[in-house]
């Protein structure tokens, strides 16, 4: 039997219906390649930037962040103040210190700021033992410096203290 007038349109009908569900299936793939492609690039991404976190140049800094702190307790910021004005070796050695820890935040924080990473992802990164140094530590220090403007150093700590307040619980000692 030929085709009839009648069973042209259920035939194109058909053919409208196949050619909408593999559009639809391959919308569908797409999507899900793109969640699985994003959920691998931040995994990589995480990696990259805790590899910064737990690299020998951090834990150095941290230590003789805490060791300078746990000297000098209730005077740290005024004595670094006093050191880094005067370009003592102390003075320079502390500020760089404090300058590798401050900009592993600081970054964390901009790219939050700026819409480049989640809130949770930040989280994560902000997830050492380095946030209660950055806090208690590394920002008196950036406050006792007279050589630079401070807001910035403050939206930072906001920024930072508005996706996590602390690690554990908060305190510094031993060795990071």
């Amino acid at each position: 039997m030929s085709p009839t007038i009648f069973t042209m349109p259920v035939w194109t009908c058909v053919s409208a219906a196949a050619g909408a569900t593999s559009t639809l299936l391959t919308v569908m793939i797409f999507m899900a390649t793109r969640a699985t492609t994003s959920r691998y690039q931040k995994a990589d991404f995480y990696i990259k930037i805790t590899d910064r976190y737990n690299s020998r140049i951090m834990t150095e800094a941290l230590r003789e962040i805490v060791l300078f702190y746990s000297a000098n307790k209730e005077e740290f910021a005024d004595i670094f103040g006093a050191e880094h004005s005067a370009q003592s070796e102390l003075g320079i050695k502390l500020n760089n210190s404090r300058g590798i820890v401050g900009r592993y935040f600081k970054q964390i924080a901009d790219m939050h700021r700026n819409g480049l990473i989640d809130a949770p992802l930040a989280r994560m990164l902000c997830n050492f033992y380095g946030l209660n140094v950055y806090f208690q530590i590394v920002a008196p220090m950036g406050r006792a410096r007279t050589d630079v403007c401070h807001a910035q150093d403050e939206e930072i700590v906001e920024t930072l203290k508005a996706l996590k307040p602390q690690y554990g619980d908060g305190k510094i000692g031993g060795a990071p």
